[in-house]
């Protein structure tokens, strides 16, 4: 019924034709997460809650994603920097994740009550 996008049926002038499109919406939900996130943090004011850890992921990974999307969309060009300099920032946000996680699961184990 329908074609695999790589088959040779057009699929690759389909995909390419709504490149720009899924990008936009990338950056919009990447912004927008970042937003509803940093309003939950600057709700709580303490900094050993869940949503301001949340918060600071949130800030590395739209660091690293925000400048990729937006040369992908042509609005800036750095080069060949933003391809290494996104996939180390995505590492450091990925590190950070386990921190927290691995901070929480010792806090619990630990029977504090956060």
């Amino acid at each position: 019924m329908f074609a695999p996008l790589d088959s040779g049926t057009g699929g690759s002038d389909a995909l390419a034709a709504i490149a720009p499109y899924t990008e936009v919406l990338s950056l919009v939900l990447v912004l927008a997460s970042f937003a509803i996130i940093a309003v939950l943090a600057a709700r709580t004011k303490t900094r050993r809650s869940f949503q301001f850890e949340m918060f600071l992921f949130m800030l590395v990974l739209a660091v690293a994603e925000v400048p990729r999307i937006l040369e992908t969309l042509g609005a800036i060009s750095g080069g060949p920097y933003y391809d290494t300099l996104g996939l180390e920032v995505h590492s450091v946000s990925m590190v950070v994740l386990v921190a927290f996680v691995a901070l929480r699961v010792y806090r619990f184990s630990r029977g504090d009550e956060d």
